[in-house]
């Protein structure tokens, strides 16, 4: 539901929901969980009660679009004896938007955040995790605090000897500029075509880490599909670095002066490189 005025509130839609596919993915996170002695032991467990529905939905804008951090509530058992909770794991996925209303699913529906193993008892996020509505822009990173809870149910025993004490935590994940997911390529060239673009700055700019590969890009007629003149894959000289503001250059050309305002289509050329993100600019 949207409004202009916090007033007037227009009717509420369903926007973004747990499907099929979410049950599925919710089975086999529990399943892998349990079976993993490094996690913590869920208390109650009954499969025939598994089910995936959405916790949480924190929204926030991000350069021209919109990015969510769906909490997959994945139930492994409603508590005794009131059955009025369950005992569950959570994982964070991505969704992106352009309008708030239609969602898209990022990678596949991989995790972005999940629980910590116990390891030596220093972990908070062992039990259950929730995110806040996007990430602190600090140090060229992107710092994404959480809660963090040692436990999401407790047996009657760890709760006469206080374990509930001390079980809770901010905390905090880092990632960098872009780093959202990445276009990988591996021990062979691969390649990878934008859609049309405006060829809108004299730079064209590319987060990436190819310090052990290399990123070469060419520039496209968007209509003959042709490579530019000056701006073709032979004339990229490579992009070799780990940096999240790398610019890319060609043999012979100062900058993209020629091409502003032209309609281009861009084609990257990754080995064992991973690209975040592209744009224009000075």
């Amino acid at each position: 539901t949207t409004s202009e005025d916090f007033q007037n509130w227009s009717k509420q839609e369903l926007v973004f929901h747990a499907d099929q596919t979410d049950q599925e993915n919710g089975f086999e996170r529990l399943r892998k969980l349990i079976a993993d002695p490094a996690y913590l032991k869920i208390v109650h467990n009954r499969p025939e009660e598994w089910r995936t529905d959405i916790y949480n939905f924190p929204v926030f804008p991000y350069e021209d679009l919109y990015l969510a951090l769906p909490v997959m509530h994945h139930w492994s058992g409603k508590h005794v004896p009131m059955y009025e909770n369950v005992d569950s794991r959570k994982s964070v996925e991505l969704a992106s938007s352009r309008d708030l209303r239609t969602w898209h699913r990022v990678a596949n529906r991989a995790p972005f955040l999940e629980h910590s193993p116990v390891g030596d008892g220093s972990a908070y996020d062992t039990g259950q995790i929730v995110t806040t509505n996007g990430p602190v822009v600090r140090n060229n990173e992107l710092w994404f605090y959480y809660v963090g809870l040692r436990h999401r149910c407790i047996s009657i025993e760890d709760t006469l000897n206080r374990k509930y004490l001390d079980s809770s935590a901010v905390c905090m994940a880092r990632l960098r500029m872009d780093g959202f997911v990445s276009l990988k390529g591996g021990v062979e060239w691969g390649s990878v075509l934008t859609k049309p673009v405006n060829v809108t700055g004299d730079q064209l700019h590319i987060n990436t880490d190819s310090w052990r590969g290399r990123v070469l890009v060419e520039m496209l007629d968007a209509d003959t599909m042709q490579p530019v003149p000056g701006f073709g894959k032979d004339e990229c000289i490579p992009t070799i670095v780990n940096g999240i503001d790398e610019t890319v250059r060609w043999k012979g050309s100062e900058d993209l002066t020629s091409l502003q305002g032209k309609t281009v289509r861009l084609r990257f050329h990754l080995w064992q490189a991973e690209m975040y993100a592209f744009w224009f600019g000075e």
